[in-house]
């Protein structure tokens, strides 16, 4: 649930950034969106370990 909560908010992180970086040099802009990617994709990786991983404890609860 919170992984998807999560990526629902991504657009409202990128706003935030977005307003966040308008005053900074350009060597911080890249340093916040090299994070912000770092944080996305460990998202989407949550979000395919706990699919998996729920798919597999709802097969073991059957057998």
């Amino acid at each position: 649930m919170f992984p998807l909560a999560g990526l629902l908010m991504i657009p409202v992180y990128d706003t935030i950034a977005k307003i966040g970086i308008r005053k900074v040099s350009e060597d911080a802009k890249l340093a916040v969106k090299t994070v912000l990617l770092e944080k996305t994709t460990a998202l989407f990786e949550d979000i395919l370990f706990f699919a998996n991983r729920n798919r597999e404890v709802r097969r073991n609860v059957k057998n």
